[in-house]
């Protein structure tokens, strides 16, 4: 397979980890919704798209922002190609495989060029008291 694809729901957490990656070409993880927003806190990124280089990153926290009740999440792989005449380019990587390990799924991408962990969460909801 090339992508990999689970469905959400509102208020769930991605932690994204990764466990191998080369260092030449940079490799990264890219997610993606089909409806709301990724967002990345730590970094002030909000997006239907976000791309997580490996080489920069250990361990990312996003949440899924909007008021839906599923959304389409996909994850690919991606490499920076720097050798190119117009500048460094993102290309798209060709092969995933994706297994089920206590709740996370690992991607192992290319090569094994790139392992990911992704980890789905729900995020407690808080109920006010009626004190």
């Amino acid at each position: 397979m090339q992508r990999w694809e689970s469905t959400i729901g509102a208020g769930t957490l991605l932690e994204v980890s990764f466990d191998h990656a080369r260092a030449d070409p940079p490799q990264a993880l890219v997610l993606e919704v089909d409806r709301g927003r990724l967002a990345w806190d730590e970094q002030g990124e909000e997006g239907r798209s976000i791309r997580i280089w490996a080489d920069r990153y250990d361990t990312v926290v996003l949440r899924l922002t909007g008021r839906f009740t599923k959304v389409s999440l996909i994850a690919w792989h991606a490499w920076l190609e720097h050798d190119e005449l117009d500048g460094e380019v993102v290309r798209r990587g060709e092969r995933m495989l994706a297994e089920d390990d206590a709740g996370t799924t690992v991607l192992r991408c290319g090569d094994r060029d790139l392992v990911a962990r992704v980890a789905l969460r729900q995020r407690a909801r808080v109920r006010a008291s009626s004190e």
